[in-house]
């Protein structure tokens, strides 16, 4: 959803003194940016960051404030959305390693504050994994790609 103008800062994404939120219900929405999208309108799996994949919780957000991060650089991409739900609970590496995926809410706080702000993460035997093998990697941002959804232009109105 390319957008020409994005207008002032949003109050909803300032902290505001509020605490961490880390119950992620199942049908939350979560949303996601992206430069560019296939010739189906979806996102291609090599698009999906990982690790630690960033997005906006729906809870706390509109789907156009995931473009709101170093204004103006990501004015022009596409916002997708996907449930909770949707993000893989486990994935299993070739030499039989089971990694775990979690939310975790993790406000932002400069340059600009957003508290919408979550990751996924990946634990394995739950300790933090930033280094995924490349099996589990390609899965990930496959599951990720196919169940994102590009957010209507009728909901990026702010």
């Amino acid at each position: 959803m390319a957008t020409s103008s994005i207008p002032d800062y949003p109050e909803e994404l300032l902290i505001n003194g509020r605490g961490l939120d880390e119950t992620f219900e199942p049908d939350e929405l979560l949303f996601y940016r992206a430069p560019n999208l296939d010739e189906r309108g979806k996102i291609g799996s090599v698009d999906v960051i990982c690790p630690n994949t960033s997005v906006n919780r729906g809870k706390y957000s509109k789907p156009i404030h995931v473009l709101y991060c170093s204004f103006p650089k990501f004015i022009n991409w596409f916002v997708l959305e996907l449930h909770v739900r949707d993000v893989p609970t486990e994935l299993q590496s070739g030499d039989g390693k089971r990694f775990q995926f979690i939310l975790v809410h993790v406000p932002v706080t400069h340059p600009d504050e957003n508290y919408a702000h979550a990751e996924i993460r990946a634990l394995v035997d739950q300790q933090p994994k930033k280094k995924w093998s490349a099996m589990v990697e390609k899965q990930f941002r496959q599951i990720l790609a196919d169940r994102m959804q590009l957010v209507p232009r009728e909901r990026m109105n702010p």
